[in-house]
């Protein structure tokens, strides 16, 4: 598709963390071009140049069902909390509270990797004279994270964003928005603001292999004691799933599932603690824990107690898989782990890693998480096919301790794009 021309427009991803502090460019003139410029976000600097503003409201000319304007500045940059307006021309309008200098701002635009938004940004004083900053500009299309833009420097107390719709339709839809420049200085945003302090998950969406790992506000998954076989399997599970009822393709539904993950684990063990299934026997998305000599990891060393933390997504062209290291641990240890299938695209994150990229799709795929402890030889990767040989295998192999405890789980699933 023939992308439009940015008149004084620079683009570039700016990854949320601690605080984001995003510096100034002077305006430069209009230019043309084919591809939006990518820039690094700017060095960090005091007030007198560009700060976040704190923005105290926001409002719009109509949204869509549970998608109003205040979504967008609930500091939430989950998919499931976001902005929406169907139609050429919708607006939203932020109010910062005061008079403020305007010089830039970050959108992350409802998947922002997938559909390139088209719009236009005016600022007031009033809320009612309204002065261009930036016109005939579009997103990327190419990143589901922040996006920085510079404006025109002004001084105002409202901005408003003019929608046009997208690449594939008339929707407009943010996840989150900052304003930026010398004002009151929004207060330090969490860089995961969606984490739970406790467990909240609808049991009623799972069916359980195994046994209810639910203990306290904790689910416990121990494969040694439960047991379970599945038809295909490679080793003993215990996990929950999403019923067989609620299953569709990961082209069909948003997911995101958060949890600390603890793991209590004999040296030589290996397990797969989160998955994407398909909706025959293939798998999707799998996050291993292992100790073994499988190469491409930041260990890769068989038996020595220090397990690797990865994840294998399946390509979305059906061939193969990508491989992709997170971190480390020893047993005892704990980590938080982020999963998020947003239709299609899935992002997995650990030890402040993030990987991302389109997957295999299948009608009928599901989720699950728990404790899947394969009955492979750490040392030589050769699987034990028969279901009857595996306690023996983990016996030979010493593997007396399989625990895994997640907390603070939250999962959440929307179907709507």
């Amino acid at each position: 598709m023939q992308k439009h021309s940015s008149p004084n427009i620079r683009v570039g991803l700016s990854l949320l963390l601690s605080t984001l502090f995003i510096g100034c460019g002077s305006s430069a003139e209009s230019t043309k071009s084919e591809t939006p410029a990518f820039t690094p976000a700017p060095t960090p600097t005091i007030c007198s140049t560009s700060n976040p503003l704190v923005i105290v409201s926001a409002s719009d000319e109509g949204s869509l069902d549970n998608k109003g304007p205040l979504n967008a500045i609930d500091g939430d940059t989950t998919n499931t909390s976001r902005w929406a307006s169907n139609g050429i021309g919708k607006t939203i309008t932020f109010d910062l509270g005061e008079e403020s200098t305007i010089r830039d701002m970050n959108i992350q635009w409802y998947q922002g990797n997938l559909h390139q938004y088209h719009f236009a940004i005016h600022t007031s004083t009033n809320n009612l004279d309204w002065t261009s900053v930036l016109s005939d500009a579009h997103s990327s299309g190419a990143v589901a994270a922040f996006e920085w833009l510079e404006l025109v420097d002004s001084s105002a107390r409202y901005l408003r964003l003019t929608g046009s719709g997208n690449s594939s339709s008339a929707l407009n839809s943010i996840v989150e928005v900052q304003i930026n420049g010398c004002g009151s200085l929004a207060p330090q945003m969490n860089s995961s603001p969606d984490i739970p302090t406790q467990s909240s998950i609808d049991m009623s969406l799972w069916d359980n292999e195994g046994g209810n790992p639910l203990v306290g506000n904790d689910y416990v998954f121990d494969a040694l004691k439960a047991q379970y076989v599945s038809p295909n399997g490679s080793g003993w599970r215990h996990e929950l799933k999403i019923k067989k009822d609620l299953r569709v393709a990961m082209t069909e539904v948003d997911e995101t599932f958060y949890a600390n993950v603890s793991a209590t684990l004999s040296v030589g063990a290996k397990l797969i603690v989160a998955q994407h299934h398909g909706g025959d026997t293939g798998t999707l998305v799998k996050v291993y824990i292992a100790d073994s000599r499988e190469s491409g990891f930041i260990d890769s060393v068989a038996n020595n107690g220090i397990f690797d933390v990865y994840v294998r997504l399946a390509k979305q062209d059906g061939s193969g898989e990508t491989k992709h290291a997170l971190g480390t641990i020893q047993s005892g240890d704990n980590f938080d782990l982020r999963i998020i299938n947003n239709f299609g695209y899935v992002s997995v994150s650990a030890f402040d890693q993030t990987v991302s990229q389109n997957v295999a799709d299948s009608a009928g795929a599901y989720f699950k998480f728990g404790n899947y402890l394969q009955a492979q030889d750490a040392a030589t990767l050769s699987n034990i096919e028969n279901s009857a040989d595996w306690a023996q295998f983990y016996q030979d192999a010493n593997i007396t301790q399989s625990e895994v405890v997640f907390s603070r789980v939250n999962y959440t699933r929307l179907f709507e794009q």
